[in-house]
């Protein structure tokens, strides 16, 4: 799970969904040892109580799916081994009354402070966000969307799945059909929902690393000709992988792809890990410990290239990566000095700036938090509220906007702007907002 590269960058993001993966891990982890089939009264209910708090701080984290879809799991599975007479316990009450004493009190505190702070959240975030009836619905894709999405996030180890399908299906025991029905009931759950990104289904990796380690690469080969072509299927996928890195980097070294920066020889150093544990590797391709080390090769490479920590002469896609503008921003900023953000919304320039920003006609998903606190301007619609803000302003105010909207959309606002010296990235032009006051 750690080495897929789906799960791998997912973690990176700055969003609630990994903690929501830590939550919902925990209650299935919780739920599975609960009912295993000669556990004692005593122990199920404190597995049963594990499950509930995870369930619940899950919640609390992102919303009801960490305690429908593991529930879901444990109906599935127990359905699976013919054992659903089982499900119903008196400790199934203690757990539910844990489950309940950690939401509702915080459920009913946040409604007495913002009104109809429920109806926003169990309606419109769960329901209507499923449905695609909601007024704000982002991130429209087809049903196949996490179908073809996944096979590219469990790169390298992907053409594993062979081998884990093949043994697997001939060896499978309880835990693995708890693994299979609860990454199959992620996945499927998420394809039905109208709005989809990558970051969804992050909860389905964990079972997923764990079928693919298990019966795909730490399972002995059997000795037949058929397991064999399964695991030299398997250790094509980091080849595969190897070679479209080198590639990746050649288009940015040589400048094959038009508006992409050219990276330094220096940046060669990453294939270094890579070379050395193909070598190493060479004689062991048929062992677990073999092909871990050339994936794990594969990561730090993917690390150099793709984080800014590793600077510009590593970074190939320095151009699409914000993070740095932010952060050259920030370190220009002074106290007094106000940011807006144009049609949009940024939270990781808050991350990186340390403070809010104005948005410009963009409520999006924020829209009933800005409502509930008006006080805080966070968003602002006309041009004279615009105003109000930057007059009052004994600093700088930096804009943030679209280059496709700098174009189309801030026609009438063009006399306000002045250039700056920051990088343009694709999606991202500074401006400094100036002469407001007529």
């Amino acid at each position: 799970m750690l080495a897929t590269g789906g799960f791998f960058i997912g973690q990176t993001m700055l969003m609630t969904d990994p903690f929501l993966v830590l939550w919902f891990a925990a209650a299935c982890v919780g739920l599975f040892e609960a009912y295993q089939p000669e556990i004692r009264p005593a122990a199920q209910r404190r597995w049963l109580l594990l499950a509930a708090a995870g369930a619940a701080l899950g919640v609390m984290t992102k919303g009801l799916v960490a305690a429908v879809l593991p529930a879901g799991a444990l109906f599935l599975w127990l359905l699976w081994e013919r054992r659903l007479a089982r499900l119903w316990n008196w400790s199934l009450l203690w757990a539910a009354l844990l489950f309940l004493a950690i939401v509702a009190p915080w459920l009913w505190w946040l409604e007495q402070h913002n009104p109809g702070f429920a109806h926003s959240f169990i309606i419109d975030e769960h329901f209507s966000r499923f449905t695609g009836t909601r007024a704000t619905q982002g991130h429209p894709e087809p049903f196949w969307f996490f179908l073809t999405l996944t096979p590219l996030m469990l790169l390298p180890w992907t053409l594993f799945i062979l081998r884990a399908v093949r043994q697997g299906w001939r060896q499978h025991d309880s835990l693995t059909r708890f693994l299979l029905v609860w990454a199959l009931l992620v996945v499927v759950f998420f394809s039905i929902s109208s709005g989809k990104l990558m970051s969804y289904i992050l909860p389905a990796f964990l079972p997923l690393g764990l079928l693919l380690g298990r019966w795909g690469v730490a399972e002995p080969l059997d000795g037949s000709a058929g397991d064999r072509r399964c695991w030299m299927a398997g250790v094509a996928g980091p080849l595969v992988v190897v070679v479209a890195l080198g590639l990746f980097w050649a288009a940015s070294y040589f400048q094959w792809v038009p508006r992409v920066p050219a990276i330094a020889r220096i940046s060669l150093l990453a294939f270094l890990p890579v070379a050395g544990a193909l070598w190493h590797a060479r004689r062991a391709w048929t062992t677990p410990a073999g092909v871990t080390l050339v994936q794990a090769s594969l990561l730090l490479a993917v690390a150099l290239w793709l984080s800014p920590l590793a600077g510009l002469d590593f970074n190939v896609f320095a151009h699409l990566n914000n993070s740095i503008l932010y952060k050259q921003l920030a370190a220009q900023l002074q106290p007094e000095d106000q940011l807006v953000v144009f049609y949009d919304y940024r939270p990781a320039l808050m991350f990186y700036a340390q403070r809010p920003y104005v948005s410009y006609q963009s409520k999006n998903e924020l829209a009933f938090g800005m409502g509930a606190e008006p006080q805080r301007r966070g968003n602002v619609d006309t041009l004279e509220a615009l105003r109000e803000i930057v007059r009052p302003c004994r600093g700088r105010v930096f804009a943030l906007i679209d280059p496709g909207d700098l174009k189309q959309k801030v026609k009438p606002l063009d006399r306000y702007f002045r250039p700056t010296a920051f990088p343009r990235t694709p999606d991202t032009v500074v401006v400094e907002l100036k002469g407001m006051d007529n």
